[in-house]
């Protein structure tokens, strides 16, 4: 199983520079963001690959020193568009993380599951009072930063998926609305995005 972790962003919302990562900011533990991704991908013996920009040399030599896969890219659009150009690089069964937020990591056992049962994506779950600056999920259909859902809905936090799936899945979030099929969902205790202080 593989994680995908996108890390190829501009941080203007905590405001770094282009050539800085705020993958490498510290935690409460003083541990840099992208740390609890790779812990968890250790712990449940995960391939994590990180996606970034040729301009984030300090995240390099952090996943150099660390011995993680990495690719680098030129970032056009949106995160999904960054998740995208990572196709080749997937595996049968993969999970999207993103490298600064914090959940509860009993979840991944429940996506691992979920895969092998045959789902074509299984999405953990919290819930979120303001739907528009979410990716949510409601009756069925998959919205990325919905203006149309203003009441509280549930939002993804991590979305396993399978290869041929996660293709259709990210090519079509651009477009509004997706209708999924074949999915499983789990839910999460707890999530934080830490660089924007939602939970």
């Amino acid at each position: 199983m593989r994680a995908i972790i996108p890390c190829a962003g501009f941080g203007t919302r905590v405001g770094m520079k282009s050539n800085q990562s705020k993958e490498l900011l510290p935690d409460s533990n003083n541990k840099p963001l992208i740390q609890y991704s790779l812990d968890i991908c250790r712990l449940y013996q995960i391939d994590p690959l990180v996606i970034l920009r040729e301009e984030k040399k300090d995240l390099q030599e952090y996943l150099k020193k660390e011995k993680v896969n990495y690719i680098t890219i030129k970032p056009e659009g949106e995160w999904y568009d960054t998740v995208l150009k990572s196709q080749g690089h997937w595996d049968e069964n993969n999970v999207l993380m993103l490298p600064d937020t914090k959940f509860d990591i009993d979840r991944i056992k429940d996506i691992v599951s979920g895969l092998e049962l045959g789902n074509n994506a299984v999405f953990a779950m919290h819930y979120v009072e303001d739907p528009e600056n979410w990716g949510v999920i409601h009756k069925y259909k998959m919205y990325e930063k919905s203006k149309e859902l203003t009441s509280p809905q549930w939002a993804w936090g991590l979305i396993g998926f399978k290869c041929d799936y996660g293709k259709i899945l990210f090519q079509n979030m651009r477009y509004g609305n997706m209708q999924l099929y074949n999915c499983g969902f789990t839910y999460l205790d707890h999530f934080e995005d830490v660089t924007r202080g939602n939970k």
